[in-house]
Formats: structure tokens, sequence, C-alpha cells
């Protein structure tokens, strides 16, 4: 949230469609991401009550 980028390139899922980042504790972030037309924006937080896998990305039709 403060401005600062972590990673901003291409990142290839997993077989099962899962990928992974390790971030930092206490912390908010927001993630942007796209593909073929789609992406969307999530904001998510890695304090001790947070999930620990995030599966509830909606891929929406970009306006290109």
């Amino acid at each position: 949230m403060d401005g600062n980028v972590l990673f901003d390139g291409l990142k290839e899922t997993y077989s099962n469609g899962f990928m992974g980042f390790w971030l930092p504790r206490n912390k908010t972030y927001t993630i942007e991401f796209e593909f073929d037309g789609y992406g969307g924006i999530f904001t998510f937080s890695t304090t001790d009550e947070s999930p620990t896998c995030l599966t509830e990305f909606e891929l929406l039709k970009l306006d290109i």
C-alpha cells in the first residue's frame, strides 16, 4: 500500500493452476493481474488472521 512494487513481470502457474509468493507479515498488498484479455485487482493483508491461500480472484474482461 506504500506504492512500492515487489514484483512486476511474468509468473507461470504451477501445474495445479496456483502460483506462490512469500510476503512479509502484517502488511497490506494489492495485486494486479491480467491474462489473455482478462484481469483484476485484489487487495489483501498478511496478518495472523489472514488466510494463507487466496483463491477468490475474479477475472474481468479488460477494455483494451
